[in-house]
């Protein structure tokens, strides 16, 4: 059956590794969760290719505890689904550039604005959720270790000729030696702690604009070195096995497939492109 991919085959009620559900949680940390509201900060090229994936995914979501911000690369049309949610500031984009760490920092910077903003994820035009929004709201505003961020990593990093070659490329070597250069995956989960002192360390940018792909190094060695909390956790699937350098699309997607990740811990998978042949 060709279609675009339907709600309902890939968020389903169950469990899901990290959710969590400790009953001896205190109504104290409830209450303050449900004060919490997740920033989605979408950094596209142009419109969600899945946008009615979204709206059936936040549709879940009870008012108050989620918002939307968004930085199109291409002009939007003013039906496009992100349209709204667009920032004031915009950056002229470039694959593996500094230009996608300025971007994504502007983002930061207009969803700090809200102070009931508590954690910060960000998303692509193929990225969709495959856990429900109340899985994800829990496992953040109730289990996570307090003002805990989530990263991708080699914790083994700075042993690879990758970190010799980009390090070489680093302008500020006397701030972060090369043993505690980091790595990590692009699509991070941050709390606001963590997202406050990237947005305050933006004069730094400039010391990694001759690294490649600098928005894999900025926003991990900024939390790092400043002695904030973080965990090596992939919340973002996306399969590398064929090119190292880009991700797999998925043009075919199955139910079975989509539990399998939910039940790693997974939230989101990308690469997801606008028409997906579903193999039940």
């Amino acid at each position: 059956m060709h279609e675009r991919i339907a709600y309902r085959f890939f968020v389903r009620n169950g469990s899901m590794n990290g959710s969590g559900n400790d009953k001896a949680r205190t109504g104290l940390r409830e209450n303050e969760a449900s004060r919490m509201q997740i920033a989605f900060l979408f950094l596209t090229i142009s419109d969600h290719h899945q946008a009615d994936v979204w709206r059936a995914f936040l549709a879940k979501a009870p008012p108050g505890t989620y918002r939307i911000y968004s930085h199109a690369k291409r002009t939007l049309d003013a039906s496009a689904w992100l349209a709204p949610f667009r920032i004031a500031e915009r950056v002229m984009t470039k694959w593996a550039h500094i230009s996608l760490v300025v971007a994504t920092v502007a983002l930061l910077q207009a969803a700090l604005q809200d102070p009931a903003n508590t954690y910060f994820i960000l998303c692509s035009e193929s990225c969709i959720p495959i856990a429900p929004f109340a899985h994800l709201h829990e496992f953040l505003c109730e289990g996570a270790p307090a003002q805990m961020s989530f990263f991708c990593y080699n914790p083994d990093y700075h042993k690879t000729k990758d970190c010799q070659q980009r390090y070489a490329r680093f302008g500020a070597k006397e701030w972060i030696p090369e043993h505690r250069f980091r790595k990590a995956d692009q699509w991070w989960i941050l709390h606001r702690a963590a997202a406050a002192a990237c947005v305050r360390e933006r004069e730094r940018l400039w010391r990694f604009d001759r690294v490649f792909a600098a928005d894999e190094h900025f926003f991990i060695n900024v939390v790092d070195r400043l002695g904030l909390p973080f965990q090596n956790r992939w919340s973002t699937y996306a399969d590398y096995e064929v090119d190292r350098s880009h991700p797999v699309l998925f043009r075919h997607l199955s139910r079975r497939f989509l539990a399998l990740l939910r039940a790693r811990g997974f939230f989101f998978l990308r690469k997801v492109p606008s028409e997906v042949l579903w193999i039940d």
